[in-house]
């Protein structure tokens, strides 16, 4: 199983303990005590499921209790800050087998992937080369292939910098917000080359100049400079993510 980060910290579960006051209903009280993460920057279902003792992030992802998230952000790995994850509680699962004989039993753990698209100024994959990859500390040589960079990483990898011959990129994986923020919006152009300048203070003339540009390339009428819903999608599409 392959889930893929274009672009984590963790923090304890937050259990919501009840002493429920008298006249508060069971069914109240037992949502009071459910294990909820609540999501900060860097955190992705992959990172929050490996601290949690989940192999696979489906388990959390595909809860009942987590259907109004999954409907929102649809990308498991794309969060906002802010956002509350329910952790079910870990299910046993019994094997029988005879006493006599030795058994095997393969566990079955999703694998994450760090991919990133490297383009020339005119849109075309960078030349095949090899570049320097550093994921928290470890240094490896890593293929670029077509423009792309395929590498499997930990789950709870959380800092990155690709260095190639001209440049140094830095790679802050899991911060990647949603495309409906404004934050998600600039983090995607700046990726693509349209914004140009510093994310914090957001420089709002060259915000509206880089939406501008990008709707022009991509023929989206009227120009405005707003990025509304076809300009997110269309965003959404160009960028991967």
């Amino acid at each position: 199983m392959t889930n893929v980060i274009h672009g984590a910290a963790f923090r304890s579960l937050e259990c919501l303990t009840s002493n429920a006051p008298a006249g508060v209903s069971l069914a109240s009280q037992a949502a009071l005590t459910m294990p909820i993460h609540v999501v900060e920057q860097g955190d992705h279902l992959s990172s929050i499921a490996e601290r949690a003792g989940f192999h696979d992030f489906h388990t959390i992802w595909d809860h009942p209790e987590n259907a109004e998230l999954k409907a929102l952000r649809k990308n498991p790995h794309v969060l906002l800050p802010g956002d509350r994850v329910f952790i079910p509680d870990k299910e046993v699962r019994t094997e029988l087998r005879p006493t006599d004989a030795s058994h095997k039993f393969r566990l079955k753990k999703e694998v994450l992937k760090l991919r990133v698209m490297l383009q020339k100024v005119d849109g075309e994959p960078i030349p095949d080369t090899m570049a320097g990859l550093l994921i928290d500390g470890t240094a490896s040589r890593e293929p670029i292939s077509a423009g792309m960079l395929d590498k499997a990483i930990a789950r709870t990898a959380r800092n990155g910098k690709l260095e190639l011959t001209d440049d140094q990129i830095a790679i802050g994986i899991g911060d990647l917000d949603p495309v409906e923020e404004k934050s998600g919006q600039l983090a995607r152009l700046l990726n693509l080359g349209y914004y140009r300048r510093a994310l914090d203070p957001v420089d709002e003339d060259e915000w509206k100049s880089a939406v501008e540009e990008f709707q022009c390339d991509h023929e989206l009428t009227p120009v405005t400079g707003e990025c509304d819903g076809a300009t997110q999608a269309k965003l959404l599409e160009v960028h991967g993510c």
